[in-house]
């Protein structure tokens, strides 16, 4: 094989490769670790002796459970908006509008259904 076409092969497959992990980077939420991960990783990283790794999963399992409810809180905010904002937005359309935007709205909702039903509910739920 020609060099240019090698290097013509391997371009194409980086370039592809980027893409796809591009595309899929919107199907595939990173997910955070797990508190065990986290302290198994602190344990070894600090060579953390018993006392101390008791300490640390407190620490850990406390903020795990700090931070769920900032999610959920957050997301509750979140649907309140999109609620609110729908509502102004519809006060601005006509009726054939408003039809067309209802159905936006369910195709957008069954998308979100949709994403949760194929790859999970969102991390920590």
């Amino acid at each position: 094989m020609k060099r240019g076409t090698l290097a013509f092969v391997f371009l194409l497959g980086a370039v592809a490769g980027a893409l796809g992990a591009r595309a899929l980077g919107r199907f595939f939420r990173p997910r955070p670790p797990r508190p065990a991960v986290i302290a198994a990783r602190l344990t070894r990283e600090l060579k953390l002796d018993d006392v101390q790794q008791v300490q640390v999963r407190a620490v850990i399992d406390g903020a795990a459970v700090r931070l769920r409810a900032i999610h959920d809180k957050a997301r509750e905010d979140f649907e309140a908006q999109m609620k609110l904002d729908h509502e102004r937005i519809e006060a601005f359309l006509r009726p054939d509008q408003k039809e067309k935007f209802d159905a936006l709205r369910a195709k957008w909702e069954s998308r979100r259904r949709g994403d949760r039903e194929r790859f999970g509910p969102p991390p920590g739920s």
